[in-house]
């Protein structure tokens, strides 16, 4: 996971916690789990 100034992201795939792959089929590559206000 990453932090920007937009927010709390992933990247296009990440690895979770527990192993598993996450894969984003399309765009974009930054995937945002929070949002800063």
């Amino acid at each position: 996971m990453y932090t920007d100034e937009h927010g709390t992201f992933i990247l296009r795939w990440a690895i979770t916690k527990n192993g598993k792959r996450i894969v984003a089929k399309d765009k974009p590559f930054k995937i945002y789990i929070s949002k800063n206000k």
